[in-house]
């Protein structure tokens, strides 16, 4: 289990459902948090480069798992969950 992924994919998580249920194109590189990959980032962690590496891979995980559930449980902007419901 490693906190860069995981930090990355509840980043990727958010940002893609937000995206699905604004009705954008899927594109995790728009996102700041992607591009920069210093989300969180903490030095016990290990090397920034190698935290960037893993953020982002757990980004686009989480993005494609995000923006599938925006597309799935559709576009309700007038309710801010973040997560689809029931769980």
């Amino acid at each position: 289990n490693d906190v860069a992924f995981d930090n990355g994919y509840a980043d990727g998580y958010e940002k893609g459902l937000d995206d699905a249920r604004d009705g954008r194109t899927a594109d995790p590189t728009r996102h700041g948090w992607y591009r920069s990959a210093e989300r969180h980032y903490d030095p016990q962690y290990g090397s920034r480069a190698q935290y960037a590496n893993l953020y982002r891979d757990g980004f686009r995980s989480g993005y494609q798992a995000g923006f599938a559930d925006g597309e799935k449980y559709g576009g309700d902007s007038g309710s801010h969950r973040r997560f689809p419901w029931p769980f």
